[in-house]
Order: structure tokens, then C-alpha cells, then sequence
């Protein structure tokens, strides 16, 4: 998937983006960090588990050289799903499921009750094991994240449920198993 400009300069940056397929057909979206979103479609999209099914169908048929991310304008956060909004009802993106952006904003009490229900769920040790596995199955390059201290998840019975033997050619999932440790970021 191709920048159209440096996303070097839009960390931490609000505004409003496009992603083109074959540029025809695209998608709408904003983010307060317009950098991190560009790399978290890109990195969904490559594994195959990106949230917008017709996105999806169509990376996994066309290929990512066939995708272009563009800004097309930044904003203050204020203005965010507004300007949003605007350029949906204006370009009629082809790949938005949701065409009305301003209905689907959480309040801050919906967030809020989100992050205690989360707090509450992922203090149960057993759904943190839930997690490890969601987040391993769904990694395709095979790297395993630790974002949740104390917890030791099977890498041996994960690495054999992928195929993978002690000795082969993954030496990241071999650290993992001779020291029955998991490192946070790439192996």
C-alpha cells in the first residue's frame, strides 16, 4: 500500500483520509493519529482481518500495490467527525458501510462503561488467555505480543497448533519456546 506523501509527518496529526483502490473506488475515514490509522488498515489488511469486508474483498483480489492512502485534510479534533461526515455525503465513497458517521460517535459515558467492562473482563485471568490466542491466531507474521504482564500463555501448544516445530526455520517462535518467555515488539 502506497503514501502519497510521508506519513512521517502526520504523527499524532487529526484529519480526514481516503484509501483508493485502482483510483476508482475508496473508503473515507479520520483519526486523531493519522499515522497510526494508516498502518493499523494497512497491517489489518494484510493479515486478512480488516473490519470492512468489501475493503477486504477487494485488497485481497486487487493486491496492495493497487491501494494509495491519501490525506485530505487536516483538522482540529473538534471538527473531526464533521468534516467526515461532509466528505462522505460529498464524494460518496464506494467502500463506507456507514454513511452516517455523526450517529455512531460514543458519548463519553458509553466510553467510559466500555472501559470498565473491559477492566472487569480482562481481570478474569482465563479470558486473558481468551486474548493471547485471538492475538496470536490472528498475527500472521507469527509475533507474539505481551500486553498484559504475569501472564504465560502456551507457546508450545500455539506454536504446534501453526505447524511449527522446534528447530525450524522461526527463530522468534524458538526463543519463545526455549525460554517459555514472550518478548513485547518483533522477534
Amino acid at each position: 500500500m502506497r503514501f502519497s506523501e510521508s506519513m512521517l509527518e502526520y504523527k499524532n496529526v487529526c484529519g480526514i483520509y481516503k484509501i483508493i483502490c485502482n483510483s476508482t473506488n475508496f473508503y473515507i475515514g479520520s483519526s486523531k493519529n493519522i499515522q497510526q490509522r494508516f498502518y493499523k488498515h494497512r497491517s489489518e489488511l494484510r493479515i486478512g482481518v480488516h473490519k470492512n469486508e468489501h475493503l477486504q474483498n477487494s485488497y485481497n483480489k486487487y493486491g496492495e500495490e493497487c491501494f494509495e492512502l491519501v490525506v485530505i485534510e487536516v483538522c482540529n479534533v473538534d471538527e473531526q467527525y464533521s468534516k467526515e461526515q461532509y466528505y462522505i455525503n460529498l464524494l460518496k465513497p464506494v467502500y463506507n458501510k456507514e454513511q452516517d458517521v455523526l450517529t455512531h460517535i460514543p458519548t463519553e459515558e458509553t466510553k467510559r462503561k466500555l472501559s470498565e467492562a473491559n477492566k472487569k473482563y480482562y481481570a478474569n485471568p482465563e479470558n486473558l488467555k481468551k486474548r493471547y490466542k485471538i492475538i496470536y491466531r490472528f498475527n500472521s507474521s507469527l509475533k507474539i505480543i505481551n500486553t498484559y504482564e504475569g501472564i504465560k500463555p502456551n507457546i508450545e501448544a500455539w506454536a504446534l497448533e501453526f505447524g511449527i516445530k522446534p528447530g525450524g526455520a522461526d527463530k522468534g517462535i524458538n526463543r519463545a519456546l526455549a525460554s517459555g518467555k514472550l518478548y513485547k515488539g518483533s522477534y
